[in-house]
């Protein structure tokens, strides 16, 4: 019962210039464009569980070893 009118769609994902020019001096992305990505968006709060997906995401690499793939926090 909502007029369509108001409703957005709101796309999950990253533009990729935000990936490639807003870099920290802590961390450096390099040649993305030509690699497969495991792009995480969560964030670093406790409730994330960043371990679980770095466990996850070990279990996978080693599992898949001719895979090549890298993991991508944002």
């Amino acid at each position: 019962g909502i007029n369509p009118d108001r409703i957005k769609v709101i796309y999950n994902g990253i533009f990729k210039e935000e990936l490639y020019n807003n870099l920290s001096d802590k961390y450096e992305i390099k040649n993305l464009a030509n690699c497969k990505y495991l792009l995480s968006v969560s964030g670093l709060d406790k409730n994330k569980n960043q371990d679980g997906l770095l466990k996850a995401f070990s279990e996978f690499k080693h599992k898949y070893r001719d895979f090549d793939i890298k993991l991508v926090d944002q």
